[in-house]
């Protein structure tokens, strides 16, 4: 704690203030794969009234069909494949360096148009679209099981039993 002291001399490190919120969507990890995750999960917790909590850092995966149409996504942690998947985030910055450099406006206006142009078009009707398919990974969700029981055992002081203690 003695190091703990001598940093938080400064005014950068003073103890936030506290705020509680209620939520129905929390996301624990950095980087794109977390704003990408958090991107589906709103869409997917706003059509299923389902509160929603992603955690670690994640990667998003594409599966295409065998014509080469997009056939649906998956979050998954970062490390964890998904086979027959692309992934999609590609980290650009290491250590707060810029190790990629980020594409041109027309290299993006083609990613675009290829990826549109692969997306079934019962995706891309305005009235009454068929939702884009987007699961969570078999270890993501397990994970966020594990985290949700960690936070409830401490927090609620919930056995596993769901009140049935």
């Amino acid at each position: 704690m003695a190091l703990e002291r001598e940093f938080c001399k400064w005014s950068f490190c003073a103890k936030p203030e506290v705020e509680t919120i209620e939520t129905d969507l929390l996301l624990v990890g950095g980087g794109m794969a977390c704003t990408g995750a958090a991107v589906e999960a709103a869409a997917w917790a706003k059509a299923t009234g389902l509160k929603v909590t992603l955690v670690d850092k994640k990667q998003v995966w594409r599966r295409f069909d065998a014509q080469g149409a997009m056939a649906g996504d998956t979050i998954a942690l970062r490390r964890e494949a998904v086979p027959g998947g692309t992934p999609l985030l590609q980290p650009v910055m290491a250590k707060g360096r810029i190790i990629r450099p980020g594409p041109t406006l027309s290299e993006s206006r083609e990613y675009f148009r290829d990826q549109f142009a692969r997306l079934p078009e019962a995706h891309k009707v305005l009235e009454d679209p068929t939702p884009y398919p987007v699961s969570l990974s078999s270890g993501l969700t397990e994970l966020q099981s594990r985290v949700v029981q960690q936070i409830r055992r401490r927090e609620l002081g919930e056995n596993g039993n769901h009140g049935t203690d």
